[in-house]
């Protein structure tokens, strides 16, 4: 009897088009909400993560990215940035804020497609990675064979060293 891989699943055409219209719909609500949360409103109800990373992008491209991890200065950059009562501090390393630079020099909607287009391209290729061959460690696999023979070997005077007088 043939049984297929537990986790493989078989889905007809078109459940898998409803599928994937669901998914599509459900990206589209939610660019349309993050574009709404990101924009440049002054009377949003809150910023989110992705705030802070532009704020301290912004820092560092100043060269003031000591002050991202100075709570009252960046409570009070993220208060102008249209946060109410919120305060994230900046707990990354200093060497996001580098990363963030460029970031933060695109407008906010942009910046953030950019990064998680980016996000989602290294998820991809990490996967791609994972799922190509493991590699093989030839030399040592070929030295293992020789300790071996020397170890098996009858006379090992003779097998121990083949460039030896």
């Amino acid at each position: 009897m043939d049984v297929d891989p537990p986790g493989k699943l078989e889905v007809s055409r078109p459940v898998r088009a409803v599928l994937v219209l669901c998914w599509v719909a459900s990206v589209l609500i939610g660019a349309v909400k993050v574009a709404t949360a990101l924009g440049r409103a002054t009377n949003r109800p809150f910023i989110f993560d992705f705030h802070v990373f532009m704020i301290a992008g912004r820092e560092t491209w100043a060269g003031h990215l000591a002050s991202a991890y100075d709570s009252p200065t960046m409570m009070a950059l993220q208060q102008q940035a249209g946060g109410r009562d919120w305060f994230m501090p900046w707990s990354y390393p200093p060497l996001f804020g580098l990363v963030m630079a460029p970031f933060s020099q695109l407008p906010i909607v942009v910046a953030f497609c950019l990064f998680v287009l980016g996000a989602l391209a290294g998820f991809i290729a990490a996967r791609a990675f994972k799922r190509g061959a493991p590699p093989t460690p030839d030399m040592a696999i070929d030295e293992a064979k020789r300790i071996r023979e020397t170890v098996q070997s009858p006379n090992p005077d003779q097998t121990w060293c083949s460039f030896c007088p």
